[in-house]
């Protein structure tokens, strides 16, 4: 009897904290894709309005990655996919800091090609 209960609380498990998140890191992950792609193409057009949009979207994309991997953190016991979760999550804070980063850039720039022109 113990063990027919164990399946359905081991699946559930499974399903709430492993399915889940990795499916929501999945679509966040195709958003910030689609986000980096439009990203390059307003570098190459040279619109700073629509390259700080695509910025603030990719950003935000990231942010939602790094979101979903905060409820993976029981992954961080485990041996071998501990490392793994950890280079994630490390990779994602820090490329929603260097697009903070890039954010502040375009902004500098974009003022100094205004007083440039004005």
């Amino acid at each position: 009897m113990k063990r027919s209960r164990r399946l359905p609380v081991l699946v559930g498990f499974f399903v709430i904290f492993l399915i889940i998140p990795l499916l929501f890191i999945l679509w966040a992950a195709k958003d910030l894709s689609s986000n980096g792609k439009s990203l390059i193409t307003a570098y190459k057009g040279g619109n700073f309005e629509n390259l700080k949009k695509e910025t603030a979207a990719t950003r935000g994309s990231l942010q939602k990655i790094d979101f979903s991997l905060n409820f993976l953190f029981w992954m961080r016991i485990i041996p071998f996919a501990g490392g793994y979760y950890l280079d994630a999550k490390g990779f994602s804070s820090a490329g929603s800091e260097e697009l903070i980063a890039l954010e502040k850039i375009i902004t500098n720039l974009e003022s100094s090609a205004d007083r440039r022109t004005g």
